[in-house]
């Protein structure tokens, strides 16, 4: 996760397929959205950039 979306291109580039930039500040449901997501997709961990 990044919040710029130039460090979007820059992860893409260096071969990182999943990638998510946040134009604004995180909301707490937007958090809540990613935890299922990453719930239902069996993901461990994010990485904040």
């Amino acid at each position: 996760m990044v919040r710029d979306p130039l460090e979007l291109l820059k992860a893409h580039a260096a071969g990182v397929d999943n990638v998510v930039s946040l134009l604004t500040d995180i909301t707490t449901q937007q958090v809540e959205m990613l935890a299922a997501l990453m719930d239902s997709n069996r993901c461990e961990a994010v990485s904040l950039f």
